[in-house]
Formats: C-alpha cells, structure tokens, sequence
C-alpha cells in the first residue's frame, strides 16, 4: 500500500497583502481570539480550528457582505 506524501507548506498557495503593524496587530488579536473561542469545547478526536481556517472564512463572510451591501 502506497503512503501518502505529507504536505507542506510549500504545497499551497500564498495569499498576501501589505496592512499597518498596527492594524496586523489588531487582526491578529482578533483572529487569536476566534481560534480560542473555537476551539473551546472540542470533543476529543475532533480536529482544532487553525489561525488559516479563521482567515479564510472571515475573508469570505466579509467580502460576501460587501458585495451584497454594494450591489443594491
């Protein structure tokens, strides 16, 4: 049976942007905070909510907002 190749980081994508040390700091203080909050009551076996997991849906909650506000 052939094994699967562990991923690295350089398997994905990155997606980038340039902010303020201020406002990096300010979303990472919030991202930290949604990570903790989510990862709060897991059940053993279930998988942690990452940093990236949190990015990536508030990105996408967000934008959809947007588009929607600007739409109308």
């Amino acid at each position: 049976m052939k094994t699967e190749k562990k991923k690295s980081p350089s398997d994905y994508p990155m997606f980038a942007f340039r902010i303020s040390a201020s406002e990096k700091k300010h979303l990472s203080t919030l991202i930290d905070k949604a990570v903790k909050l989510s990862n709060k009551n897991l059940e053993e076996g279930d998988r942690a909510v990452r940093k990236n997991d949190i990015t990536t849906k508030a990105l996408e909650l967000g934008l959809n907002q947007i588009i929607k506000k600007l739409e109308r």
